[in-house]
């Protein structure tokens, strides 16, 4: 595809298939993504959206719809929601899902959204299983006095690290309200 920007890359197990995912863009609303098994040939797939991704860099994640969809859910600081691309036609925005975050993270059957500079301590989440709902009481904020969420990290299962600029915290259980999750600093 000649010379392009690499705006994220994502890996993600599709029911039996181990498939690695990378998402780049060549010029202005072109995307092209890699689809193929751990360590063979695969394809790439020019698709198109509305969101330019030559701006600023772009946060991508490899997920399954709740019918075990592959799909590829990308966002940055301009986009007005996070986007999904299933493999075929073009790109669509994910309704109701939080605008302008640039850090994406797949865990524990969720995606995680965050570094909104509007709320740069707020951690969004996607409903358990599929990640296009994005209910709008789904999130939680970090401990406070810490800075803003730089980096999201899978630690197993429902378990995640969340990076700030002074602190590491750990997320542990399911954040869904009423579940008893906790938050404390590593």
């Amino acid at each position: 595809i000649g010379s392009a920007l690499i705006t994220g890359y994502g890996r993600q197990n599709f029911g039996t298939i181990l498939t690695d995912t990378l998402c780049i863009t060549k010029t202005g609303t072109t995307w092209y993504s890699f689809l193929g098994p751990y360590g063979q040939p695969g394809v790439w797939t020019a698709f198109a959206t509305s969101q330019d991704s030559l701006k600023d860099p772009v946060a991508t994640e490899a997920c399954t719809l709740s019918d075990e969809t592959p799909i590829l859910a990308f966002t940055n600081k301009n986009f007005t929601h996070i986007v999904q691309w299933t493999g075929t036609g073009a790109a669509t925005d994910i309704a109701a899902s939080p605008a302008n975050c640039t850090i994406l993270r797949l865990s524990g059957g969720r995606l995680y959204a965050s570094g909104q500079p509007s709320h740069p301590t707020r951690v969004y989440y996607s409903d358990l299983g599929d990640p296009t709902p994005w209910p709008g009481l789904n999130f939680f904020d970090v401990l406070p006095n810490r800075g803003p969420v730089t980096a999201i990290e899978n630690i197993s299962g429902t378990t995640i690290a969340i990076f700030t600029d002074r602190s590491i915290q750990g997320v542990y259980g399911d954040p869904a309200p009423n579940s008893g999750f906790t938050v404390q600093v590593l």
